[in-house]
C-alpha cells in the first residue's frame, strides 16, 4: 500500500491539487482538507489522523502555522507556492493549449515584490 497524504489548501484549489495529482499519478493517497481563513488550519489539524504519512499544505504560512502550533509533530510537512516561472508556464500551457487565445484580451497580472532602497 502506497502512502497517504494529507493535503491542506483552500476550497479554490481542491479541484486544480485533484487534477494535477491524477495527470502526473503520483501513486499515493490522499485527503484534501479545505480551509477559507488561516485560522482554519489549527482545526483542521486536528481532523488528520495516524493514518497520514505526511502533511501538504498550499503554502509556507500554512505548513509554518502547523510548526508553530504542533511542534511535537513529526510526519514531514511539506508546502507547494505559486511563483512567477509556474505562473508563465500556466500561461504558456494555456496559449499552446487554446492557440484561439487572442493576447489582446488576456490580463496577466503579477505583484512583485518590492526591494528596499538602500
Amino acid at each position: 500500500m502506497g502512502k497517504k497524504i494529507a493535503i491542506i489548501a483552500t476550497d479554490f484549489l481542491e479541484q486544480f491539487i485533484k487534477d494535477m495529482i491524477t495527470e502526473l499519478d503520483m501513486g499515493f493517497q490522499y485527503h484534501i482538507f479545505t480551509y477559507e481563513k488561516f485560522e482554519d488550519i489549527k482545526d483542521i489539524y486536528k481532523k488528520i489522523g495516524p493514518e497520514y504519512d505526511g502533511i501538504l499544505a498550499s503554502g509556507s504560512f500554512p505548513a509554518h502555522m502547523i510548526h508553530l502550533y504542533y511542534p511535537e509533530e513529526k510526519r514531514p510537512i511539506g508546502c507547494f507556492n505559486t511563483d512567477d516561472t509556474a505562473m508563465y508556464r500556466l500561461l504558456l500551457k494555456l496559449l499552446q493549449q487554446q492557440q484561439t487565445v487572442r493576447l489582446q484580451r488576456l490580463l496577466f497580472h503579477l505583484k512583485f515584490r518590492e526591494l528596499p532602497v538602500q
